[in-house]
C-alpha cells in the first residue's frame, strides 16, 4: 500500500486554508484511511475538522480504508475538492 500520494489540489487547499488564518496539520503521509488535513478554525480554537481532499470529480473515489475511517468518525470527516468547499466546511 502506498502512503503519501497526494491529489494535485492538496497543497492548494492546505496553503489556502493557512492563508485564511486557519491552523492546518497535514496528515497526508499517515495513510490507513486517515484524512489528509486536520484544520483548526482561526477564531474558534475548539472547532476542528478533518478534511479528505479529492480531485475535482473524484469525490466518491474513496479507498476502502477511507470509507472505514469515515464510518468510525462520521461527520467529523468532510470530503472536499476545492478551497471554497474546505472553507465552507469550517
Amino acid at each position: 500500500m502506498r502512503y503519501g500520494c497526494r491529489d494535485a489540489n492538496h497543497a492548494h487547499i492546505r496553503d489556502g486554508l493557512r492563508a485564511h488564518g486557519h491552523r492546518v496539520l497535514d496528515l497526508g503521509d499517515v495513510g490507513k484511511g486517515c484524512p489528509d488535513l486536520l484544520v483548526r478554525h482561526r477564531s474558534q480554537a475548539q472547532r476542528m475538522r478533518l478534511l479528505e481532499v479529492k480531485r475535482p470529480g473524484k469525490r466518491e473515489d474513496l479507498t476502502p480504508a477511507e470509507v472505514e475511517f469515515r464510518q468510525l468518525w462520521g461527520d467529523a470527516v468532510v470530503v472536499v475538492e476545492t478551497l471554497a468547499e474546505a472553507l465552507a466546511a469550517l
